[in-house]
């Protein structure tokens, strides 16, 4: 026999219904999810590694060398039109849009996992896009996420050209 056959039970005042327990129950679930501490990482700039442009032309040339293409991504999260006009060969302009900002693995993209440096540049060491990507992807968990901070400029200020792309 089901319970709610025998109710109401002598002496037991009947305090809520079926369907409003089980409304009560998700809104307290929900709510525990959404403040339990440890849910959302808080990435801040003192967790961005920064990598010289030395290290960068190191990683790149070593790929090369080894025919390990997956020893380095470079990532230019500028505006389209922007990595257009020029940037580091070999990068790809993937933007933040395209990253969950959770920090679950539903935000990671499987063709970027297989890379063991992640290395993201921007214009220069004001570029706040190429530090939120790099935020963005330390949040989602990747490992080996490094910040160029001289960015597109320092690369040609070094001697490094960029590409264009048409």
């Amino acid at each position: 026999m089901h319970l709610s056959a025998r109710l109401p039970l002598p002496g037991v005042p009947r305090l809520c219904s079926r369907p409003a327990l089980v409304v009560l129950s998700f809104c307290v679930s929900l709510l525990f999810v959404l403040w339990t501490p440890g849910c959302d990482k808080n990435i801040t700039d003192r967790d961005i590694r920064a990598i010289s442009g030395s290290e960068v032309r190191r990683l790149l040339d070593e790929a090369a060398a080894k025919g390990k293409p997956e020893l380095i991504l470079l990532i230019d999260p500028r505006t389209p039109a922007q990595f257009q006009a020029g940037h580091i060969a070999g990068a790809r302009n993937i933007q933040l849009d395209e990253f969950q900002s959770q920090s679950t693995r539903q935000g990671r993209i499987p063709a970027y996992e297989r890379f063991e440096n992640l290395v993201v540049y921007g214009n220069d060491p004001a570029s706040t896009v190429a530090r939120a990507m790099a935020k963005r992807l330390l949040a989602n968990d990747y490992k080996n996420v490094y910040w160029y901070t001289g960015g597109a400029a320092e690369w040609i200020r070094t001697g490094g050209k960029l590409n264009a792309t048409p």
